[in-house]
């Protein structure tokens, strides 16, 4: 089967200094690291270590004492996770903190990738939770730039789960989002107006009763996107349908992989 990787080789500058490289999306998960590329509008997310979606998020030391990732053997693992970048000025056993942490996961995947596609990847487009507030959002910059990547953009969860979708494309209307994130449960309403996508509110509740008075306040709604969230958990907050196709597990990387697409163009 040919891969997007394979696509993105032909069309390679003959001219190395003017192959501005590859713009990847990402996200930071549970499982740790995902990285996606969009070629037309087609997307490709990039295998992990592993074989499945994720490059594993355990970060720790090898016999040098050097921070590594993506290595047997290591000393003082820790997994980089959102939860963790949510408190980006904790240290680890030998006092690296989460972003220097984050900054290396990042940067494995990113020679990795370079190597496959022999093509630099130099920018990205980053997901961030609704939850992560300005010191998590600085710190997701900050380890996307060390890591060797131009930022295009920090886009919320939401938003970029909706680009997945072509929200912009179903006509104008409001969607609610709702999901377990870093600061419990999550409530967003991603409006759609004139084609383009913007997230026009949200809320954070440590409990989902915390939620109904957010939710009962939306007025009418086209549909709702649930990540880690039940149907019958949904059905309680309300009765709007939930929307087909949303698969919550891979969106939002493939959202950020149509932006940076959109955005590197």
């Amino acid at each position: 089967m040919t891969t997007l990787i394979q696509i993105e080789e032909p069309s390679r500058s003959a001219d190395p200094l003017e192959d501005q490289g590859i713009a990847v999306g990402l996200e930071l998960g549970p499982a740790g690291l995902r990285l996606a590329i969009a070629v037309g509008g087609n997307v490709e997310i990039v295998p992990g270590d592993t074989g499945g979606d994720f490059l594993a998020g355990a970060v720790g030391y090898d016999s040098d004492g050097d921070l590594v990732a993506g290595a047997a053997g290591l000393d003082d693992i820790t997994r980089v996770d959102p939860v963790l970048l949510a408190i980006p000025d904790q240290l680890d056993p030998r006092g690296k903190s989460a972003t220097e942490r984050l900054a290396i996961l990042i940067a494995t995947a990113r020679r990795a990738l370079s190597l496959k596609a022999k093509r630099p990847v130099t920018r990205a487009v980053a997901s961030v939770p609704l939850g992560h507030g300005p010191a998590a959002r600085a710190a997701m910059l900050q380890a996307v730039e060390a890591a060797g990547l131009e930022l295009l953009r920090l886009v919320e969860a939401p938003v970029a789960a909706a680009l997945a979708l072509e929200l912009e494309n179903r006509g104008d209307g409001d969607y609610l989002w709702l999901a377990r994130g870093v600061a419990g449960f999550e409530a967003g309403v991603i409006a759609v107006d004139g084609g383009s996508v913007r997230l026009a509110d949200y809320d954070l509740a440590d409990r989902l009763e915390g939620l109904r008075d957010f939710v009962g306040h939306q007025g009418q709604v086209a549909g709702l996107l649930l990540d880690r969230v039940t149907a019958a958990e949904a059905a309680t907050l309300s009765a709007k349908p939930i929307l087909p196709g949303f698969a919550p597990d891979r969106s939002v990387v493939i959202g950020a992989a149509l932006m940076a697409e959109a955005l590197a163009g």
